[in-house]
């Protein structure tokens, strides 16, 4: 009697399978006993910590290093902020409103490229379409002042996002934090 080849392939590999699978569970029951017993010799958590011991630890420690100032205008409402803090947040102010300058310089210098190169893109269109000798030497005149201006656009640009590097290179110098660099 002949046992056909697909029931052959069949049942070899459902042994193969099952003898991986019989590793894997092998594997899988001794890693839950490991846990299971490292659990069982460390015991139940002796201290679970809250919002409120926080706040009663910060309530007995009043040093203005160890609170923050979430935490400062919470339990302190009257108090003034420390100096520091005060300093630190005219400094953000100021380095995120010299970005937003120099970021809005970008912003219009990339909307004048992209105004002449839409401006190019149609002078370009019309002169493939001109039989004239004359029409397309007319255009052409456009074409190269159009050119002429993409180019110097296209240097304010450079000149904007320059900008913007030696700002961030200067905000970094007087510890200025990366995010007041970011909308």
């Amino acid at each position: 009697m002949k046992i056909p080849g697909p029931l052959i392939a069949l049942v070899l590999g459902s042994l193969i399978a099952a003898v991986f699978v019989a590793a894997e569970d092998s594997a899988l029951v001794k890693a839950s006993k490991e846990e299971k017993a490292r659990r069982a010799a460390a015991g139940p958590a002796k201290k679970s910590f809250t919002n409120k011991d926080i706040q009663a630890y910060l309530a007995k420690h009043k040093s203005p290093a160890s609170r923050s100032p979430q935490t400062q205008t919470q339990t302190a409402p009257d108090e003034q902020e420390p100096d520091i803090l005060v300093r630190f947040r005219e400094k953000e102010e100021y380095w995120r409103g010299r970005y937003k300058e120099v970021a809005t310089e970008i912003t219009d210098a990339q909307k004048k490229v992209d105004v002449i190169n839409a401006k190019l893109k149609d002078l370009n269109n019309k002169a493939t379409g001109m039989p004239g000798s004359f029409q397309v030497a007319m255009i052409g005149q456009d074409i190269q002042t159009t050119k002429d201006e993409l180019n110097q656009a296209n240097d304010e640009l450079a000149a904007a996002n320059q900008k913007l590097e030696d700002l961030m290179d200067e905000g970094r110098k007087d510890g200025a934090l990366p995010g007041w660099f970011r909308d």
